[in-house]
């Protein structure tokens, strides 16, 4: 076995083992755009990680239609308009066979966009987008990523419980943030029809100001928060929130913080009570977990994060797909994928015919122990029992994307 490593312009081509024989075989190369470089570069780190351990498995095992996996990957810069450019790059350039990534709602709609325009096959990984599969949808592209509405349809049951008086929302302007406070909203006043929502305080990415935020919220006399902050942004609602009193005043349902790449970033300031979705890897005694974690740990001597679990999920729903769709051209990639079921890191997944992965969500709470934030009071809702219909899935869509 040996591996071979090659520069491709500012990107590196992923390092898998190949043995003699696959050396002379084309490889089905993957180009995968995500947000590599700038406020989440730590985190997608993890992701890639994920992705290049599920193509060595992948190779390992002789490949897709005994032909090996390589992946070129390239930064979008977290701009929707690089990511565009990357990923023609990838096509024209590169003679990739299919996209695959992104990690922000906007670039993966505009890779969507440019994939349905080109007719270029696309797996979206990360972005959390209703639009991608549904009303934007498109039948050259697949989502793997929980859509908001399961993630904000389950925060919302989880949430019924809480006693508010007046609720807000704070986030990122995204499509996908406006989706989610709205799905959250509509699935609490179900049993709360009275609820008052005074505001959404949303922030351009990267311009979030937690402070002013927080003043703000404070004068509206909101006592329950819903927050889609992630990273950095969600750490400073955190810390600003602790210092202006605001903290201990309010109770706060949060997109994604007991991910595990953000229980990290807590560490001793675990956000006590918020209610949230996560990854409790080490509590999920399966044995595809189990195999994934220590498979991770082996070669990476370091705890899966989120984005490792799904890219490396995101890897064995593409090999599954092109194995069944029996060739990697575009028209048999899409009806191999629809309908496809297969063996995945969660025991059983599925490619709807509505484009959308069975994928769906662990919800919980945050606690702290020993210095560490994590969930408890988990429970896993199911992409059965969380995601419309695939019938009905299929009617959210342009008629043109079920073709």
């Amino acid at each position: 076995m040996k591996k071979v490593t090659a520069v491709l312009g500012l990107a590196l081509l992923a390092t898998i083992p190949l043995s003699a024989t696959a050396q002379d075989v084309k490889p089905i190369r993957i180009g995968e755009v995500n947000s590599y470089s700038g406020a989440l570069a730590a985190f997608t780190a993890g992701y890639r990680k994920g992705f290049d351990l599920a193509v060595e498995n992948v190779n390992g095992d002789g490949g897709v239609l005994g032909r090996p996996l390589e992946v070129i990957y390239r930064d979008d810069n977290l701009s929707p308009a690089d990511a565009v450019r990357v990923a023609n790059e990838l096509v024209s350039n590169q003679g990739v066979d299919l996209l695959a990534g992104t990690y922000l709602s906007p670039s993966g709609l505009a890779i969507a966009n440019y994939a349905d325009r080109r007719k270029v096959f696309f797996v979206a990984t990360e972005p959390l987008s209703n639009a991608v599969t549904w009303s934007k949808g498109s039948r050259f592209v697949f989502r793997v990523q929980t859509p908001s509405l399961l993630l904000a349809t389950a925060l919302a049951v989880q949430a019924k419980g809480l006693q508010c008086t007046k609720w807000a929302g704070t986030g990122p302007m995204s499509e996908a943030v406006t989706d989610m406070v709205r799905d959250f909203q509509a699935e609490l006043r179900k049993t709360h029809p009275d609820l008052v929502w005074a505001d959404d305080s949303m922030a351009p990415v990267g311009r979030f100001n937690a402070g002013a935020t927080i003043e703000h919220l404070q004068r509206l006399g909101v006592d329950c928060v819903f927050s889609a902050h992630v990273g950095p942004d969600m750490i400073s609602f955190l810390r600003e929130s602790k210092a202006r009193g605001f903290y201990d005043k309010v109770k706060v349902v949060s997109v994604q913080a007991g991910l595990p790449e953000w229980l990290n970033s807590f560490g001793s300031e675990a956000p006590t009570g918020w209610i949230t979705n996560g990854l409790p890897y080490d509590e999920i005694d399966t044995p595809p977990m189990r195999d994934f974690v220590a498979k991770y740990r082996a070669k990476y001597n370091e705890e899966p994060i989120y984005g490792a679990f799904l890219a490396y999920l995101s890897v064995e729903g593409i090999a599954s797909g092109i194995k069944r769709a029996g060739s990697t051209n575009v028209e048999d990639l899409i009806k191999g994928f629809r309908g496809d079921d297969f063996d995945c890191v969660l025991g059983k997944c599925r490619w709807r015919v509505d484009h959308q992965l069975s994928l769906g969500a662990w919800v919980g709470s945050i606690a702290g122990a020993e210095g560490k934030a994590k969930m408890i009071g988990w429970r896993y809702i199911s992409g059965d029992e969380g995601l419309p219909s695939e019938a009905d899935g299929l009617a959210m869509r342009p008629a043109a994307a079920n073709n």
